[in-house]
């Protein structure tokens, strides 16, 4: 299974440890991950720019980490 997992934090806040640890999980279980930034693009806006990636890595499950603050 192709799993895609996005983090909402800035790329520079550095690596998500909690992504990273679902993500170890999923490969040892044998699964492709891949882990995204969501970066906000004022001409593309972050739907289609998560929706692209989305489709590009033909993932079965997505997820994401999100924060309120």
């Amino acid at each position: 299974m192709r799993v895609q997992l996005f983090k909402t934090l800035p790329a520079s806040a550095g690596p998500d440890i909690g992504l990273g640890y679902l993500a170890t999980a999923l490969r040892r279980a044998g699964h492709l991950v891949r882990i995204d930034d969501v970066d906000y693009d004022e001409s593309r806006g972050v739907h289609r720019s998560v929706a692209e990636r989305v489709s590009d890595f033909e993932a079965d499950w997505v997820g994401a980490k999100v924060f309120d603050h």
